[in-house]
C-alpha cells in the first residue's frame, strides 16, 4: 500500500488524479510488452516462479538505451521506472527553463500523509519524486540489484524453500461461468468488495478533510483488506466446483475473481446488497456474517 500511496502522490504532484476503479485489470493480463502473462492460479511452485520473473532484478540501463518516444513500449517494470525518472526530470527541466515547474506545491493538501498510510510524504520537487520512486523500486518493483527487502527476494525465498499447501482453484475464474453455483453470490460480493476498495482509495485523494480521510482509512480501507476481502477469499477457495451436468465434484475449487464490479447506483448500497445475498446463501457461516457486519459499518463515499 505504501508504493501505491507514493505513486498516487507523485501523480497528484504533477496535476493528475489517481483513477483506480476504472483501471482494475482483468486476468489473464499481459505485463507491458513482454511474453509474461499474469494469471490467477493456485500457489504452485511455477506460479511463484512467475512472480519472481515479474519482479526480477535487472542491470542498470544506460540513458542511450532508453526509448525516446513520449509513451515508449516498456519491456519490464524496471525499464518503466527508469524511463519515468528520466521523463519527470526532463519535463521539469523544460518547464523550469520557461519559468514554471512540473511539481505543483498547491497539490500538497490533496496528497496523502503518514496518517493515511505509514511512510508517505508529500511530493513537491524532483528530489522528493525520485526519493519516492527509489523506495518503490528498491522495496519491490524491478530493482536493478538484488535487495533483501524486495518482492523478488521474498518470492525467491518461497520458491527455493517451497512447501505450500494450496487449493487447486480454477484458473482465471469468472463469476459469469458459475451463475448457477451456490457460491455465486459470494463471488459477486468478492468482486464488489474488491472494487469498493479501489473506489475508497480514489476518494482519499479527492478529499482534503483529514477527519474524513481517517474514517475512510480506519473503516473502509482497513476493514476491506483485513475483514472482508480476506474472509470472502478464504471462503471461496474452500468451495469445490461441481460439474453442471452430473453434479459431481470436478476436483477444482472456486476463488475470488478479482474483477471490476459495475456498481448500480450508490456503490455502498450495492455492496451491502451483494453482501446480504452472499450471507443469505450460507446463513450459518460465521465468516460471511462477520464480513457483512464490517461492510455495514462502511462510510458512504458519496457523502464522505
Amino acid at each position: 500500500m505504501l508504493h501505491l500511496g507514493l505513486a498516487g502522490n507523485t501523480l497528484c504532484a504533477i496535476g493528475g488524479t489517481p483513477r483506480l476503479y476504472r483501471n482494475i485489470p482483468e486476468f489473464p493480463a499481459d505485463l507491458f510488452q513482454t511474453a509474461l502473462k499474469l494469471t490467477l492460479n493456485p500457489a504452485k511452485k511455477e506460479t511463484i516462479g512467475l512472480f519472481m520473473e515479474v519482479e526480477a532484478p535487472e542491470p542498470q540501463h544506460e540513458l542511450f538505451d532508453l526509448p525516446t518516444e513520449v509513451l515508449p513500449t516498456y519491456k519490464s517494470i524496471g525499464e518503466f521506472y527508469v524511463g519515468l525518472e528520466i521523463l519527470l526530470l526532463q519535463a521539469d527541466g523544460i518547464l523550469n527553463f520557461l519559468g514554471a515547474s512540473l511539481f505543483l506545491t498547491t497539490t500538497v493538501p490533496k496528497q496523502l500523509g503518514p496518517s493515511a498510510i505509514g511512510g508517505l510524504f508529500p511530493i513537491v520537487d524532483p528530489r522528493s519524486a525520485l526519493r519516492a520512486l527509489k523506495i518503490i523500486v528498491e522495496q519491490g518493483e524491478g530493482c536493478s540489484f538484488e535487495s533483501d527487502q524486495s518482492h523478488y527476494a521474498f518470492f525467491k525465498k518461497i520458491y527455493e524453500n517451497y512447501d505450500l499447501d494450496y487449493y487447486d482453484v480454477e484458473e482465471n475464474i469468472d463469476s459469469k461461468n458459475h451463475a448457477t453455483a451456490t457460491f455465486y453470490p459470494v463471488m459477486v460480493a468478492s468482486d464488489a468488495a474488491y472494487s469498493f476498495l479501489f473506489l475508497t482509495l480514489e476518494k482519499l485523494w479527492q478529499t482534503t478533510d483529514e477527519s474524513t480521510r481517517q474514517e475512510l482509512v480506519s473503516k473502509n480501507l482497513r476493514g476491506s483488506m483485513r475483514s472482508v476481502i480476506g474472509r470472502l477469499a478464504k471462503f471461496l477457495v474452500q468451495q469445490e466446483i461441481l460439474d453442471p451436468i452430473s453434479g459431481q465434484p470436478t476436483g477444482k475449487y472456486a476463488g475470488p475473481p478479482f474483477r471490476r464490479h459495475k456498481f448500480k447506483g450508490n456503490a455502498l448500497n450495492d455492496l451491502k446488497s451483494c453482501m446480504d445475498k452472499a450471507a443469505s446463501a450460507y446463513p450459518n457461516d460465521p465468516e460471511l456474517k462477520a464480513a457483512k457486519e464490517v461492510v455495514d459499518g462502511f462510510i458512504d463515499l458519496e457523502v464522505a
